[in-house]
C-alpha cells in the first residue's frame, strides 16, 4: 500500500507545495532595485559627460600646441621661416587649426626659422568655455611649457 510519501506528492500543509509558485522576484523587489539602478544613472551619466567633455578638451589643448610646435618642422622642411600670431590677433592663425569657439592670444608673434632656430614670448589658449591656458616658448628646444 502506498503512502502519501511514497505518490511523490509532498503530505498537505509542508508548505512545499507553495515553494514553486513563490519562486521568482516580488514587485516591490524589482521596484526597489530599478529605483537603485536610476539613482546610480543620475550620479554617474553627468559625471561621464563631464569626463568626456574634459577629454576632448585636453585632446584639443594638446592638438592645438602639437600644431604649434610643428612649425618649426615645417620651416626646416620647405627652407621657410614660419611666423604666427600677433599681439593684437586672436582670431584666427595661419596653419592652426583652432577648434570652434576656441582662440589664441599672443605676447608677440612666435617665429620658426628655416634653421629650426624659434623666438617669441608665449602664448594663452583660450577655450570656448574661456578658460585660459598660458605656454611659454623655450627657445632652446622650441617646445610650449605650460605655466
Amino acid at each position: 500500500m502506498k503512502t502519501p510519501a511514497d505518490s511523490g506528492h509532498p503530505p498537505p500543509g509542508s508548505g512545499q507545495a507553495n515553494r514553486h509558485s513563490e519562486s521568482g522576484y516580488s514587485l516591490i523587489e524589482v521596484v526597489v532595485s530599478l529605483a537603485i539602478l536610476a539613482l546610480t544613472a543620475t550620479i554617474v551619466v553627468p559625471n561621464a559627460v563631464d569626463m568626456v567633455s574634459r577629454f576632448q578638451a585636453q585632446a584639443d589643448l594638446r592638438s592645438i600646441i602639437d600644431q604649434i610646435q610643428n612649425q618649426r618642422e615645417r620651416a626646416i622642411s620647405t627652407g621657410q621661416a614660419r611666423i604666427i600670431g600677433l599681439p593684437e590677433s586672436d582670431v584666427s592663425v595661419s596653419g592652426i587649426d583652432l577648434p570652434k569657439g576656441w582662440r589664441l592670444e599672443f605676447l608677440s608673434p612666435l617665429s620658426f626659422s628655416q634653421a629650426g632656430v624659434c623666438q617669441g614670448d608665449g602664448l594663452t589658449i583660450i577655450t570656448q568655455a574661456g578658460s585660459r591656458h598660458y605656454y611659454s616658448l623655450d627657445a632652446r628646444t622650441c617646445r610650449l611649457e605650460g605655466q
